[in-house]
């Protein structure tokens, strides 16, 4: 079971929230919170521990946001799960928390982009899809958070070249395996991916903070 949560930030988290749950959360969280230049980053950073340790509960775990570890490669994970995945765009956060596996998630406000900039990304066959789109903006963003989710499931950040990374329809591709990409219509302004390995249940809820 996948468990999906997200959250639109209105306005500045308070000072209160931040006070109530800052102390509570692992070294290197609290850290990148008090390194962030904008306020929004860090918003955002407390927003998704916010949103995950609402997930753990309802999926009948107990954690604490201080057991987050931080892998080799940068990945947040709990030793004892559940598995889960952050992302956040703009003024939205949001979190794919799993019972049984390793998952990724990736959000982009849709917007204008410069497309020509993101072409050495992605395979030839996959430019021409893109390319051939009668929406090129979205279908760009869909194949570019479907290859960011994935990498967030492996964990393997930066270290992985893009373009080892296939999108053939309802399948991402990888050193031989196939993995499951999903649409999470949260938002029609947002493009959302979540990354499997099979095709999943998956229950997706709003939060206000």
């Amino acid at each position: 079971m996948i468990l999906i949560n997200y959250t639109y930030i209105t306005s500045p988290i308070s000072e209160e929230i931040y006070a109530k749950y800052k102390h509570l959360l692992c070294t290197y969280d609290q850290r990148r919170i008090e390194g962030f230049i904008r306020k929004q980053s860090a918003d955002a950073t407390l927003a998704g521990r916010l949103l995950l340790l609402e997930a753990a509960k309802a999926l009948k775990y107990s954690i604490n946001l201080n057991q987050i570890q931080i892998s080799s490669k940068g990945k947040p994970y709990l030793t004892n799960g559940p598995f889960f995945s952050i992302s956040h765009s703009s003024d939205y956060v949001i979190c794919a928390t799993s019972t049984n596996e390793e998952i990724g998630i990736d959000i982009e406000r849709k917007r204008p982009l410069s497309i020509e900039a993101f072409q050495r990304q992605f395979s030839e066959t996959e430019w021409k899809r893109i390319m051939s789109s009668k929406h090129k903006n979205d279908e760009l963003l869909k194949y570019w958070c479907t290859k960011e989710a994935f990498l967030k499931k492996i964990g393997q950040g930066l270290e992985v070249d893009m373009k080892e990374v296939q999108i053939e329809k309802d399948k991402v591709l990888y050193n031989n395996t196939s993995y499951y990409p999903t649409l999470i219509p949260f938002h029609q302004d947002y493009a959302g991916v979540l990354v499997t390995n099979n095709k999943p249940e998956y229950k997706i809820q709003s939060f206000n903070l």
